[in-house]
């Protein structure tokens, strides 16, 4: 809001949220317990994670993916070291949950003693979640932005061409990929992290969002209910399957209005550049 409005109130209020966060949700993390667990770290290297909540339990992608695009942007609009400091450590984290094939395992599980102290890894848990991998490739691209670092826009391309191949699944339909269901708003989190990446990786990245979009437009074609006084039209959480057992008067609103993101998200792709 601050980037497009100038409003100096809106900075202001990310700047508290940041500082809370890091505050209240933080914790240093130890590389030698990486390494002790058999990951490849180097000992000293800036290294720590976002709680996913206040039982400070797991680190989460989901808690720390979004961090590092608060914490990056906020290092670009106001200059503070904290920021960009923590960003990075952040990012390390995120890339002790990349599995075998590109995407990102949901969590890591710690070792505690009686205080709630971080003394060990247990080791990642948790299936891979499409926006798992969209919200760290968003911050990738901004670390890339405000620090000129080619690992980062490196390791954005290697997640995003990861998770593309894994997320964007053949259907019945020819042509046709079928994604996740389990909540379409993660789907739109994906999309961000390939529009952010565009400028970078044009040509891929054409691929990647014109395949989400084949795949919704599929739906709206096929599946888009009737529009009621006060209800509807939705599209189905299986853009390909189409409704199935999935009740339209059931629907989740947080789902339909992933919906309407993707589609303002693909409106805005698709402008004359």
């Amino acid at each position: 809001l601050y980037e497009l409005t100038g409003e100096t109130k809106y900075l202001d209020l990310a700047i508290e949220i940041a500082d809370y966060l890091i505050r209240s949700a933080f914790v240093d993390l130890d590389p030698q317990m990486f390494i002790d667990f058999g990951y490849e770290a180097e000992r000293g290297m800036p290294l720590g994670g976002f709680f996913w909540d206040d039982h400070h339990d797991a680190i989460h992608a989901c808690s720390n993916g979004p961090a590092v695009q608060l914490l990056a942007a906020l290092y670009r609009l106001t200059g503070n070291e904290i920021y960009l400091e923590h960003a990075v450590k952040s990012f390390n984290f995120l890339r002790f949950l990349v599995r075998w094939d590109g995407v990102l395992h949901d969590q890591m599980r710690f070792l505690k003693d009686g205080f709630n102290n971080i003394i060990g890894i247990k080791g990642p848990a948790g299936p891979p979640f499409s926006y798992n991998s969209g919200a760290p490739i968003t911050g990738a691209i901004e670390l890339y932005k405000v620090t000129g670092e080619e690992e980062y826009l490196s390791i954005a391309r290697y997640w995003a061409a990861s998770a593309h191949a894994y997320f964007a699944m053949d259907s019945h339909v020819e042509g046709i990929k079928r994604y996740p269901t389990i909540n379409i708003w993660f789907n739109a989190i994906l999309l961000n992290g390939f529009l952010a990446l565009e400028p970078y990786s044009p040509e891929d990245c054409a691929v990647y969002i014109n395949s989400m979009q084949a795949s919704i437009d599929y739906a709206y074609d096929n599946f888009l209910t009737p529009s009621r006084p006060f209800f509807g039209p939705f599209l189905p959480d299986d853009w390909v399957g189409g409704w199935g057992h999935q009740d339209p008067k059931d629907m989740w609103v947080l789902n339909a209005g992933a919906q309407a993101e993707i589609y303002a998200t693909l409106a805005y792709y698709n402008m004359p550049k």
